[in-house]
């Protein structure tokens, strides 16, 4: 009996300090959405922080730069995926297809005649 007592008491006085402890807790650390100058810390972004991380991608255009400069002449894109770019064009008489993936530097996955 004197441990039931003894329990229930010990539950009841972990409940109480856990209450009081809960306010303490969440205003130790306020959520912000705008800049806090009252504070005295002033939220600073990077110039192109707007701008989408994938930059340096290969772009249709410099696929074909590349593809120029790799020798083929009359060069067109005819094709814009996600992962790849397909390039056509002629090299010494010949119609050739180079693919070129999507990653920085326009890496050649493929070269067909």
């Amino acid at each position: 009996m004197f441990e039931t007592i003894r329990k229930a008491a010990l539950s009841a006085a972990v409940a109480v300090t856990s209450l009081t402890a809960a306010p303490i807790v969440l205003q130790a650390a306020p959520m912000a959405t705008a800049p806090s100058y009252e504070s005295g810390v002033i939220e600073v972004r990077h110039r192109n922080w707007h701008r989408p991380h994938q930059v340096n991608r290969c772009s249709p255009q410099r696929a074909a730069n590349k593809a120029w400069r790799m020798g083929l002449n009359r060069v067109r894109v005819t094709h814009v995926g996600a992962r790849n770019i397909t390039v056509r064009g002629r090299l010494r008489g010949y119609n050739v297809r180079m693919i070129f993936g999507r990653q920085p530097g326009c890496p050649v996955v493929a070269r067909t005649r």
